[in-house]
């Protein structure tokens, strides 16, 4: 351990009695706190002596050995109960390194706290100064996973690459620079990774084909490589895995989920980790084969390898039971324990029970079961106690506006709070109502400030950062003047709405005046129409009656002319008289034909009786000759009908 700086556990001690807890720099808007009953938690992850607990709304507990600040909190040798790491909220993935360990945060950043001599917090500086506080690591703004060995540690970030940070003494960062890299620099040679795994000193990579890639220590064959080399600075295919669904690495060994057989492991295996019927090392991957995991080997989901002993996780299948293999030592959990989670240090081991609690066991010298006590718990599982008794706490907040005004509101117990704004000073303290109205605001303006609730001693405070930019605001005076200046404009657009009516209505009655108008003169002029066509009927009419009459007249002439035949010509007379009397313009019918029927008839007159009666007139017209005797004497008569005068014979 290196010598601390009198100066920073000064201050350390005084921020630790402090506001301290006060301070997070990953707060958003939406944040949540735990309840009095304690946070509920969903994983674990174990470092040498200590171990962390994510819970299910961001926040991170360590409890053990803080010799090296691993806790995130004031610097005394160890903590046995639980307390919250300082800065990190929202956080979404944890891995504990041997004295440090990182956090991924929801908005892809990762943050990293403890020992620090390495590099291993990323941060850009090299420093034997440990990290009471956790940092960002440098340039990681798009992480979507991390894995922390012995002194480095790596991230997988959204373009899925890995990069790596820390000690690189034996390639365990991917390349041969064999140096402290103090930020995150690209393994070269692999890509298209969906999981990365830390062991001590070597990582592996799983690609989306499904296949997995080591680098760093192999002095165990923990790379899978076929033989045990001791370094390999470069990623390197893991032999005979294919189909793999997850990696699970721990200090020298490593497994990996294959699927519908199960998990394979290699490396370390003298004090049984790799869960085979003998204690030998192994440099390629091998099946399980202990006859009491055998049965159960598919349905294992998750496997926790630490320094001389492993655990495993069943699926609910298997109601969540916990198995342990490996060295039998004073620190295997009881028969029958189940959990969500599970984690092993170098001699003790933590679950996440299916209750959301913590539960620990093995040694006990640095806290690290979080029990309050250095006492082992070697028969029996011990649950993770101590958490701060907090009355109120913060949820969430959110805020509004009023003119320009602010409203801020936020859900938690009900308590003391006290609401602060950059520049404004204590705006509110209430002790029941959760919100508070503040003010005036500008316009267009980012305000910070925080909301505290105060818990007794102070250290149990909770408070949440907020901040926020306000939009376009208003005062209440402007505000007043608007609504002058709205009700005024009202009032002038109904006055020219009711002139507009006024006009529309004037102008609707004219044009019914207009149409009335109209109709009346389309009336009249509709009667003035029906008496010209009527009249024009009427004349029509009469031309042809005087047609008919001018025929009938022309029937009697012609009648008249052949009165001369009746006795000449009769039967000529009475084919004509028949043909006069049965003709159309002697009947009834006739005298009320259209002058259209008078103008045909006269047509069918001319064109055809007339020349009909013309031609018998003229057949009829014809001279005869006969020869007439008396006495001898011969006479020849000629006529139109010759007869023998009187004694004489024909």
């Amino acid at each position: 351990m290196m010598a601390e700086r009198p100066y920073l556990r000064r201050i350390a001690k005084l921020l630790s009695l402090s506001l301290l807890s006060t301070l997070f720099l990953f707060s958003s808007n939406n944040q949540s706190q735990a309840v009095e009953a304690g946070p509920t938690f969903t994983t674990v992850s174990s470092g040498e002596h200590f171990t962390c607990g994510l819970t299910s709304i961001g926040d991170v507990y360590c409890w053990g050995d803080k010799s090296y600040l691993q806790l995130g909190t004031s610097a005394v040798d160890y903590n046995s109960t639980p307390n919250r790491v300082y800065q990190v909220t929202n956080a979404v993935e944890i891995a504990a390194g041997r004295d440090f360990a990182c956090a991924r945060i929801s908005d892809g950043s990762v943050a990293c706290w403890g020992r620090g001599d390495l590099g291993q917090t990323g941060d850009g500086y090299l420093s034997t100064e440990n990290r009471i506080f956790a940092t960002r690591v440098h340039g990681v703004t798009t992480a979507t996973g991390i894995s922390a060995g012995e002194s480095h540690a790596c991230v997988l970030k959204k373009d899925r690459n890995v990069y790596c940070w820390g000690q690189n003494q034996l390639f365990q960062l991917g390349n041969d620079l064999s140096r402290v890299e103090t930020m995150p620099v690209k393994v070269e040679g692999i890509s298209a990774i969906t999981q990365i795994s830390s062991g001590l000193n070597h990582t592996c990579a799983l690609t989306e084909t499904q296949f997995v890639y080591c680098w760093g220590d192999n002095k165990f064959g923990q790379l899978g490589i076929g033989t045990p080399v001791i370094l390999k600075e470069k990623p390197s295919i893991v032999l005979g895995l294919k189909k793999v669904v997850s990696l699970q690495l721990g200090y020298n060994s490593s497994c990996a989920s294959i699927e519908s057989i199960g998990f394979n492991c290699w490396g370390w295996g003298i004090d049984g980790e790799l869960a085979q019927t003998d204690r030998f090392n192994r440099s390629l991957p091998e099946k399980i084969s202990l006859a009491s995991l055998v049965d159960s080997a598919t349905a294992i989901v998750a496997i926790s390898i630490g320094k001389s002993k492993a655990c495993g996780l069943l699926n609910s299948g298997k109601s969540n039971a916990l198995l342990c293999w490996g060295t039998t030592v004073t620190t295997d959990p009881v028969s029958g324990s189940t959990g969500l989670s599970v984690s092993l240090g170098s001699d003790h081991g933590c679950v996440v029970q299916t209750t959301g609690t913590v539960a620990c066991w093995g040694w006990n010298h640095k806290g690290q079961l979080g029990r309050a006590t250095t006492s082992n718990s070697v028969l029996s599982l011990s649950t993770v106690s101590g958490f701060p008794d907090w009355t109120y706490w913060i949820k969430s907040w959110s805020i509004k506006y009023e003119d320009n005004l602010g409203i801020v509101s936020w859900e938690g117990g009900s308590g003391k709070y006290i609401v602060s704004i950059e520049g404004k000073g204590i705006v509110c303290e209430t002790l029941t109502i959760r919100s508070c109205k503040f003010g005036p605001l500008e316009p267009n303006t980012t305000y910070s400030g925080r909301i505290t609730a105060q818990n007794s001693p102070t250290e149990n405070s909770r408070t949440v950062n907020i901040s926020f930019k306000t939009e376009s605001l208003t005062s209440a005076f402007d505000s007043y003047n608007a609504a002058q200046a709205k009700l005024a404009l009202q009032a002038e657009s109904d006055r020219l709405t009711l002139i507009a009516v006024e006009k529309a209505n004037a102008l609707t009655k004219l044009a019914d005046e207009i149409i009335e108008r109209a109709l009346e003169e389309e009336k009249a002029l509709s009667v003035l129409s029906i008496a010209e066509e009527q009249k024009k009927l009427m004349n029509e009419k009469a031309e042809a009656l005087v047609i008919m009459v001018s025929l009938r007249k022309e029937m009697i002439k012609l009648e008249k002319n052949l009165t001369p035949y009746k006795a000449t010509s009769p039967n000529i007379h009475k084919l004509l008289s028949t043909a006069i009397s049965a003709f159309p313009a002697f009947s009834q019918e006739s005298q009320s034909y259209t002058l259209n029927q008078a103008q045909n008839f006269k047509v069918e007159f001319e064109n055809a009786f007339r020349n009909y009666i013309n031609k018998l007139v003229y057949i009829s017209n014809a001279k005869s000759k006969i020869s007439c005797s008396r006495n001898g004497v011969k006479k020849i008569v000629e006529d139109l009908n010759p007869i023998c005068p009187a004694g004489y014979k024909k």
